[in-house]
């Protein structure tokens, strides 16, 4: 969170008299100074560029700095500064924490779930979009990708693609509704084809939608191909479509992130014995779910985490330095949390943070994954990553007794 500047006050500085050093403090470390109605009104007032924070108040210390700023006099306790750089959270999680109907939401690093559309009638694609725009999966919109034929779709299909530093891709696509007849009659079978065989993904959601089922009858194709559904065009109303694609998108969810986490183990294992070398894996594939295919910043996922072991930052993705990251990660250690198995391993949620600890014992380090979310974590969804830490621990332990 940088300086924030309010229009008024940066023309009136030259006017003022000299400040006590409490109240530069106050102004340039502590950010104290910006007056309540230019935070909460951010860039909607027509005046100079502030980064909005609808719901901000002051603390009962933040009153008293800008009451003693105001009277140009010096504190009566003078501040202590921060023994530890802040922990800033980025903007992304700003934007949730001022929206309190996004609290409430299940998700963990998704901005937007990827939906593709393969059809050669525009008027499909038309109103497919516009019937799943308004549609949310934990509180997370659809980004919805069309193409108008097997080729267009396959270029989509590799340019979306990210490898897990073992090799392994993740599926481009949470769900794909394919169209049979396009450039040849069976181009939507070929393409299906080709998802599952030779990109090996068997997790998308593939959904024949076809105009012309008796070039493609029901039984043959969900015998032949490994689909997930077969439907006509007119039988897919926008509900069922709704209900089709909402169902997808969740399953395909929580699948990837018992695969990823699964590939990340593999790797761990494949590197046991360095602890340098486990190091760049979670840093590889923090870096690799970030930039996606085309080394592009990925416009579907964010995941800003921190993989804390034995006391040390070995990998963080958090945009912040390692020593906020160790901050903020004891600050969060200090909560109460919830247990996750009966060795004290458990995980704590607070602020738009989730935490999760593998407890030092005589065959694990201590082991800790810190993560900035974009939504409130569920319960189910610590699993995973408590799978993911408990091997991490225990290999690490191994790596330094030998």
């Amino acid at each position: 969170m940088g300086l924030r500047v309010p229009f008024a006050c940066n023309r009136m500085a030259s006017h003022q008299p000299p400040r006590p050093p409490e109240a530069v403090d106050a102004k340039y470390t502590y950010e104290f100074w910006r007056p309540l109605t230019a935070i909460r009104n951010g860039d909607i007032d027509d005046k100079l560029a502030i980064e909005r924070d609808a719901i901000w108040q002051p603390t009962r210390q933040d009153r008293r700095i800008l009451n003693m700023h105001a009277r140009n006099a010096p504190s009566a306790e003078p501040l202590r500064r921060p023994s530890r750089p802040r922990w800033v959270p980025p903007k992304t999680l700003q934007a949730v924490q001022s929206n309190p109907a996004a609290q409430g939401d299940v998700n963990m690093f998704n901005h937007s779930y990827p939906v593709l559309l393969v059809d050669d009638e525009p008027d499909v694609l038309s109103i497919s979009k516009l019937a799943l725009r308004s549609m949310t999966v934990f509180g997370v919109p659809l980004n919805v990708s069309a193409a108008s034929s097997k080729a267009e779709a396959i270029e989509m299909l590799g340019r979306r693609t990210t490898r897990l530093p073992g090799g392994r891709g993740i599926a481009p696509f949470t769900v794909a509704l394919i169209d049979v007849v396009m450039e040849t009659d069976t181009a939507g079978l070929e393409l299906c084809q080709y998802i599952r065989d030779t990109m090996k993904d068997k997790i998308t959601q593939i959904y024949i939608r076809t105009g012309q089922a008796g070039l493609a009858p029901e039984r043959s194709v969900i015998d032949r191909y490994d689909i997930n559904g077969y439907f006509t065009k007119v039988e897919l109303t926008e509900q069922k479509l709704y209900t089709l694609v909402k169902a997808g998108v969740r399953e395909v969810h929580n699948t990837v992130r018992h695969y990823v986490v699964g590939e990340i183990i593999d790797a761990l294992i494949a590197n046991a014995g360095s602890t340098e070398r486990m190091s760049s894996v979670f840093g590889q594939t923090t870096n690799a779910l970030r930039e996606g295919a085309d080394g592009r910043p990925a416009a579907d996922v964010d995941p800003r985490v921190a993989v804390v072991m034995d006391g040390k930052v070995v990998a963080n993705s958090t945009d912040q330095g390692d020593e906020a990251v160790l901050g903020r990660s004891r600050d969060l250690a200090a909560l109460p949390g919830t247990p996750v198995g009966p060795n004290g391993d458990r995980y704590v949620v607070d602020k738009g943070c989730f935490q999760l600890t593998v407890a030092k014992s005589p065959s694990t380090v201590e082991a800790r994954f810190l993560a900035m979310t974009t939504g409130e974590t569920a319960g189910f969804m610590a699993e995973p990553y408590h799978r993911l830490m408990h091997a991490a621990a225990l290999l690490w332990k191994q790596a330094q007794a030998s």
